[in-house]
């Protein structure tokens, strides 16, 4: 059954195609008016899929960003860690250079400890072997002055 609007009277001249009439309290049962239907319907279902089409397209493009800006996090994360190693690496090797610096200013120090006691040690000796010689020739001397006073009173003996 076709209604009026989905007709042209000349096509069904002679037809025995019953018409509905828009005014009649019938059911409207046209094929066009419920393809028409069907055809809107599904143009409201395609603008709704083509919407959540954007909508999905929107959230791949925000996930494709966020996976990018992951990837890009990832990659600086990589570099920072291996920057920090190699830095780890550089502070570990200055450590061992400080130490070994602070170790040989230690020895330096006692090597230098030891040379001025050895120093004073020498001196003292010096000072004691030239204290000894003073005494020692302060003995003879007055051994001398001795023998000096013995040998003069020993003449006055005799010259009386």
């Amino acid at each position: 059954m076709f209604c009026r609007k989905h007709t042209i009277p000349q096509e069904f001249e002679g037809d025995n195609i019953q018409l509905l009439h828009s005014s009649s309290s019938e059911q409207h049962f046209c094929k066009f008016c419920k393809v028409h239907e069907e055809t809107e319907a599904m143009d409201g279902q395609n603008d709704i899929l083509a919407g959540q089409i954007d909508e999905l397209k929107a959230k791949l493009e925000d996930s494709y960003m966020a996976d990018l800006s992951y990837k890009q996090i990832k990659a600086q994360r990589k570099a920072a860690t291996e920057l920090n190693r190699k830095l780890q690496k550089q502070v570990q090797q200055l450590r061992n250079q400080l130490q070994l610096q602070t170790d040989l200013e230690e020895k330096c120090r006692s090597e230098e400890i030891d040379r001025q006691a050895m120093i004073r040690q020498t001196s003292n000796r010096l000072l004691e072997n030239k204290n000894a010689a003073i005494n020692n020739r302060f003995r003879h001397r007055e051994a001398l002055e001795e023998q000096i006073k013995l040998k003069k009173s020993d003449n006055k003996v005799l010259s009386q």
